[in-house]
């Protein structure tokens, strides 16, 4: 069975900022790996026009 990581898309409002792994997003934003996964959770994305969203995508194979 192959492997999967699971693909996110950050935004700035209507921005996009990147897509990719948790991993890459952390490194390419700066932001501390705790915060990145609050963001992707529902209750992290409470304000949507000037905070980070962090929204799941898909998976891909490895």
């Amino acid at each position: 069975m192959a492997k999967r990581r699971q693909i996110y898309a950050v935004y700035r409002g209507e921005e996009n900022l990147g897509d990719g792994t948790a991993d890459e997003l952390i490194e390419k934003l700066r932001i501390n790996k705790k915060h990145f996964y609050r963001l992707a959770t529902e209750g992290g994305n409470a304000n949507k026009t000037k905070r980070l969203v962090v929204i799941k995508l898909d998976k891909e194979k490895v």
